[in-house]
């Protein structure tokens, strides 16, 4: 009877805690529990299972790693299938667009670096170019678009004839948010792009100089090329073709909305734009307006120097004439009067216009 009592009293409950104090003391070791013991962790995990999500979700079609997908590549027997590998490996970077994997964005380096001509097929490289278009209100990575700009570059770097996408992208986003034009590492390719406006402009020439210096002290960037070279990289018809683009876009930011201040991002890109001469007269007719303000912001400054630097007479009578007539005394306008008549020929015809201004006014007194 008295082994009958004892048994209950050493034995412990389902849900009683083991003697673990009492062992430690002792110098034993805890109790191991077996996987039979443990009815209640197990439950758990068959009836929510954890799913085990791919790094690549739709690259190569299963759950192919970053490593393979170059494996993949250099072992595809024909074009399709290199395309389709390219494509689904893009689309991944394309819906990572906060986070994208570097891995990833390596296999292309090395890709545009050991066979570009694989990523000159038209879907591939409209995949890519698709990467510079705006899409407002989706946030990308800085490093997606310097992969995606340097790859580009990469691709293109022996060729002349780029294709018109490129500017029109350029022009998008250098009106807009300027998400990827003034990023340092993206500069080697906005300097070639910017080709395409006036390239026998010296303001272009000037602007691209000035860019290859600073870029030239800077700390290169892992995905930088500093052997490419910046030249034109656009044919006569695609200049032509890319003018007009500018001229309507530029007509139609200025026209939709009466300004009376403008953008930041609109005023640099008119310093650009200050290489064509039909454009330099629009811009002219609107700075009475801009300047009025009592603390003019030194983007638009800049713009203003910027276009007073490039009239030249006859080529600008129209514009020189405008910007006499403005009635303004700001000591930022009188400075820019004084570069506008740095030639002979600015001078005489400032001169020629401010004596018909006032005998016109005289008349009408």
């Amino acid at each position: 009877m008295e082994q009958e009592r004892k048994v209950p009293s050493m034995r412990r409950g389902k849900h009683q805690k083991p003697l673990t104090s009492e062992l430690f003391k002792l110098g034993a070791k805890p109790p191991t529990l077996k996987p039979e013991s443990k009815p209640e962790e197990a439950e758990p995990q068959a009836t929510t299972p954890k799913i085990l999500t791919p790094t690549y979700p739709g690259l190569l079609g299963n759950e192919t790693l970053a490593q393979d997908f170059l494996k993949e590549f250099t072992q595809a027997d024909s074009d399709i299938r290199r395309d389709n590998i390219l494509l689904n490996g893009l689309r991944t970077l394309k819906f990572s667009k906060l986070k994208p994997d570097m891995t990833l964005i390596t296999s292309f380096m090395f890709i545009a670096k050991d066979k570009p001509q694989t990523l000159s097929s038209p879907k591939v490289f409209e995949t890519i170019l698709s990467f510079l278009k705006k899409e407002p209100f989706k946030k990308q990575s800085p490093v997606l678009h310097i992969f995606i700009s340097n790859l580009i570059l990469e691709i293109l770097l022996k060729s002349s004839d780029w294709p018109e996408l490129i500017a029109h992208y350029y022009i998008d986003d250098a009106m807009g948010d300027r998400v990827w034009v003034d990023l340092p590492s993206c500069r080697k390719f906005v300097l070639n792009i910017l080709t395409a406006f006036g390239h026998n402009s010296t303001l272009i020439r000037n602007e691209i100089e000035e860019q290859e210096q600073s870029l030239s002290t800077q700390a290169n960037s892992e995905f930088i090329f500093p052997s490419c070279e910046v030249s034109l990289r656009f044919t006569p018809p695609v200049l032509s073709s890319i003018k007009k683009y500018v001229v309507t876009s530029v007509n139609e930011a200025l026209q939709k909305r009466q300004m009376v201040s403008i953008p930041k991002s609109l005023s640099m890109f008119l310093r650009i734009a200050c290489c064509y001469p039909e454009l330099r007269l629009t811009i002219s007719k609107h700075f009475e307006i801009w300047l009025g303000g009592l603390k003019p912001p030194k983007p638009l400054l800049d713009l203003l120097n910027t276009l007073v630097s490039v009239c030249e007479a006859p080529e600008d009578t129209d514009t020189i004439t405008t910007l006499i007539t403005m009635r303004l005394k700001t000591p930022q306008y009188i400075a820019a009067m004084q570069i506008l008549v740095r030639t002979k020929e600015n001078l005489a015809l400032c001169f020629k216009q401010i004596v018909l201004n006032e005998l016109s006014s005289r008349k009408k007194q």
